[in-house]
């Protein structure tokens, strides 16, 4: 699926998503529709496209008309600007970093337990908050971090046009979420490139770097086959990956993730509990469960991988084969939102990277 389809689809999702927790909130009007859309995402009115998507809701609910779009922007600007405010005090005090320090070591995903314990700790320093509005200061701690990584991994050659800070966007960074391009047309508004200012929006400079993207991945590649091919080092080829013993296909993908832009550490030869690494980019971890076999990878991979998720508290979990999967573990796969990469896949991250 290419990058703009992967895009359309995440936007779909996040408006039905919205619609949905709307509906089990059972808003009727404007202000419980605002405060079921700030559960949900907290207060993220204001970047170009997440107004779009509440607007769009909204309209789908019969509760705004064209007329009264400026009027709600308006609204929204000066409530965020009063929560900056107090926000921006909030973040100078030295009990904040519990927060940040809770963010790094237990991230955004933390189970409920964990969250009560640092509400209580918070308390008992002073700082009274809902665990709705602890989530949301540890879920903006995680997008400040990442934007100062995505400032460092733009910038870091002084890229002199758009064009070549999309390239190094993409080094690091090949399958971008909608949230991740937003944070990069942010970045290049305040770098000050000529090409920024005939775009009067930030929607229309959106739309204009998913198209550049697209372009540039498919240059990317040809150039990355090109230099595979004139390059004096041994290639490696995925006939050679069944040569390797388990221990060397996870050594492997340790470094091929890492040449992905992860931070990988390996949970070694015991006591893995059905992750050989952990991969970490973006403050989002990913437990990966590494599969030589000689034929198809069944369910109980997928099965170890999901258990590993949950121990590890990952965001994400994938399985990688130098072969194939059998059916039945494709669909637990999809029922359990696991990804799988088999040996065709496998092959073009080869290819890639």
């Amino acid at each position: 699926m290419d990058l703009k389809k992967r895009i359309e689809m995440a936007r779909a999702g996040a408006r039905y998503g919205i619609i949905s927790q709307i509906e089990r909130d059972k808003a009727r009007n404007l202000d419980q529709c605002l405060a079921s859309y700030a559960k949900l995402k907290g207060k993220k009115y204001l970047n170009d496209d997440a107004f779009e998507d509440l607007v769009w809701v909204l309209k789908k609910k019969l509760l705004i008309k064209e007329s009264g779009i400026e009027d709600l922007r308006l609204r929204l600007k000066r409530e965020q600007k009063s929560d900056d405010d107090a926000e921006s005090a909030l973040m100078k005090l030295a009990e904040f970093s519990y927060i940040e320090q809770f963010e790094k070591k237990l991230g955004v995903n933390a189970d409920s337990t964990e969250l009560i314990k640092l509400q209580t700790l918070l308390a008992i320093k002073g700082l009274e908050f809902s665990i709705e509005k602890i989530k949301d200061l540890i879920e903006k701690v995680r997008r400040r971090k990442n934007r100062r990584l995505l400032e460092e991994y733009v910038f870091s050659t002084q890229p002199q046009s758009i064009a070549a800070a999309i390239r190094q966007f993409l080094f690091h960074l090949p399958n971008p979420s909608p949230d991740l391009i937003r944070d990069l047309a942010s970045l290049l508004k305040e770098g000050g490139f000529e090409e920024i200012s005939e775009f009067s929006d930030g929607e229309g400079l959106r739309r204009y770097l998913e198209t550049e993207m697209f372009k540039i991945q498919a240059d990317i590649e040809i150039e990355t086959f090109e230099r595979i091919l004139i390059s004096e080092e041994d290639y490696i080829s995925i006939n050679s990956l069944d040569r390797l013993s388990g221990l060397e296909f996870e050594q492997f993908l340790s470094n091929l993730f890492e040449r992905m832009g992860y931070t990988v550490e390996q949970t070694r030869i015991t006591g893995d509990q059905g992750a050989d690494l952990v991969a970490v980019k973006f403050g989002e971890r990913t437990v990966v469960q590494a599969k030589r076999f000689g034929g198809s990878v069944g369910n109980k991979a997928v099965q170890e991988v999901v258990a590993a998720k949950a121990l590890y508290k990952a965001d994400k979990a994938i399985v990688v084969t130098n072969n194939f999967f059998t059916t039945p573990a494709q669909e637990l796969a999809k029922a359990n939102a696991v990804e799988l990469i088999d040996r065709e896949a496998l092959s073009r991250l080869l290819s890639s990277y």
